[in-house]
């Protein structure tokens, strides 16, 4: 790997973790809500609410990993031209095909790893869901938790 595509990487790692983490809490911010509020008024411990959100997070990172793609990518090319960087690289005689192509190694990463938790991981968090969601009565005295995500 080149030191181009070293810095083109590091550039989009970076607009990803933080579009990432941005996108991720919008999309969470209702269950997020939700999940306090089962510790303030149900009195539900703090371990059990960090399990379930922990079962629902996989639901958005579906959603947030592509869109975090997109954003970095963007961003980074952007930056990249802003600077004239990218007019200095096209004058060096780079094609760019050849500036795109860490964009691509990215992206296909990104979409292995949404395959990874759309596959194996969103069926194990469903289930694990469903099951902490039908339990047995509590005797900890919490309340019980419909399988819809909300609360009795």
């Amino acid at each position: 790997m080149r030191l181009l595509d070293r810095y083109i990487l590091k550039e989009m790692a970076a607009a990803f973790l933080l579009g990432l983490m941005v996108f991720t809490f919008v999309l969470l911010t209702n269950r997020i809500l939700r999940l306090v509020e089962l510790i303030v008024n149900k009195g539900v411990g703090i371990l059990t609410v960090l399990q379930l959100f922990l079962y629902v997070l996989p639901f958005s990172l579906v959603v947030t990993i592509p869109m975090s793609v997109l954003l970095a990518t963007l961003a980074t090319y952007m930056r990249l031209n802003t600077d004239g960087e990218m007019l200095a690289l096209r004058g060096a005689g780079l094609s760019l095909l050849r500036l795109t192509r860490p964009a691509l190694f990215f992206g296909l990463g990104a979409t292995v790893l949404t395959m990874v938790v759309s596959v194996w991981v969103l069926p194990f968090s469903n289930q694990a869901l469903r099951s902490s969601a039908s339990s047995s009565p509590r005797t900890d005295g919490s309340p019980r938790i419909r399988s819809s995500f909300g609360w009795a």
